[in-house]
């Protein structure tokens, strides 16, 4: 069988429960700064979030790696001007981490369905960039979502080191499945890291675009690199049939 290797964020699961993961982690960051008598005002700590997010994404798009769920509660801190003590930030990384755990996305319309077929006929990976929940907490996700059973491996940036778009987090998925470059297919939404990313390893690659959200991350370029572009997953398997078969000569 050959490889098929998959991205997570729309497109295998949704953005569902945003907010909700939102406030735990807000609520996680104002009792601990409350506990250590730092009694910071509520804009004060959504701003400095916001600030510690955009460190992290600007790392994501600038270097290609992705800063552990420590290293972004680090950047509140350090936005906030406070000194915080180690059991107390352990105790803020393990709740933003774990937020997904009682606020998790949803499966995509049609994987449920589409991806036990998959399995049968490819051998799948999963490519993940992580951000808050690193890959330790979305492999209990997916367990939970009843699709981890379906992958291989998995390759998490929190672990590998780098991101998308960087090759090395493609090769780690054909080494871990014994596969080729050349006989391999990633799925993915965003044109700057799983297409581009998946071409320079030298995969053949298919822009998902069956989640609008994605536009909230990177906006979708009008033209793509990819050999196809999926819109549904019911769709995937004539659209990966026709990927590979063009691939022949």
């Amino acid at each position: 069988m050959q490889v098929l290797t998959i991205d997570l964020w729309n497109t295998l699961v949704d953005s569902s429960n945003g907010d909700e993961r939102r406030r735990i982690r807000f609520e996680a960051l104002r009792n601990a700064t409350r506990r250590i008598g730092e009694n910071r005002s509520d804009e004060e700590l959504q701003n400095a979030y916001l600030a510690g997010q955009q460190v992290f994404l600007d790392v994501w798009r600038r270097e290609h790696r992705t800063l552990t769920t420590s290293e972004i509660i680090r950047e509140i801190w350090t936005r906030l001007g406070i000194e915080v003590p180690e059991d107390v930030h352990d105790e803020v990384v393990k709740a933003f981490a774990e937020s997904i755990l009682h606020a998790p996305p949803r499966l995509l319309d049609g994987v449920a369905e589409v991806l036990p077929g998959l399995a049968e006929t490819n051998r799948l990976a999963l490519i993940s960039d992580t951000a808050f929940s690193p890959g330790s907490v979305l492999r209990q996700v997916l367990d939970r979502l009843g699709v981890a059973r379906y992958f291989t491996a998995m390759v998490f940036s929190d672990e590998a080191g780098v991101s998308k778009p960087r090759p090395e987090v493609f090769q780690m998925a054909l080494d871990a499945l014994d596969g080729k470059a050349e006989d391999s297919i990633h799925i993915g939404d965003i044109e700057r890291t799983d297409v581009a990313g998946a071409k320079k390893a030298g995969f053949k690659a298919i822009l998902y675009t069956g989640d609008p959200a994605t536009q909230l991350i990177e906006p979708r370029q009008e033209k793509t690199a990819a050999d196809a572009v999926l819109h549904s997953w019911y769709e995937a398997p004539a659209i990966i049939h026709r990927v590979r078969g063009a691939g022949r000569t």
